[in-house]
């Protein structure tokens, strides 16, 4: 598979352990030469997209599709243009 979603709540200042863990064991067995599409959630200040964004950016070749998608607390009808251009990028990618 050349494409993956990660979607990730921000956490104390940064990303929830567990994909924290995920990233780390990715870099771990080589990934590389992919697209990735990136969505994260958080109430007051979001930052998990860029802490996927740093961590992915230690990886050869992965490549951040489309505009990271932000929602804050809970998915609204406003956000579902966001998304649909989201999924947009990852099937044209």
């Amino acid at each position: 598979h050349s494409k993956m979603v990660l979607a990730c709540a921000s956490y104390d200042g940064g990303i929830f352990s567990p994909m924290s863990d995920f990233l780390h064991r990715l870099g771990a067995k080589g990934y590389r030469s992919r697209k990735v599409a990136l969505l994260e959630n958080g109430s007051w200040a979001p930052c998990a997209a860029r802490v996927m964004k740093d961590k992915l950016a230690l990886m050869k070749d992965v490549e951040i599709v489309g505009k990271p998608v932000t929602v804050r607390s809970r998915l609204k009808s406003s956000d579902i243009p966001a998304l649909e251009e989201l999924a947009d990028a990852i099937i044209n990618a």
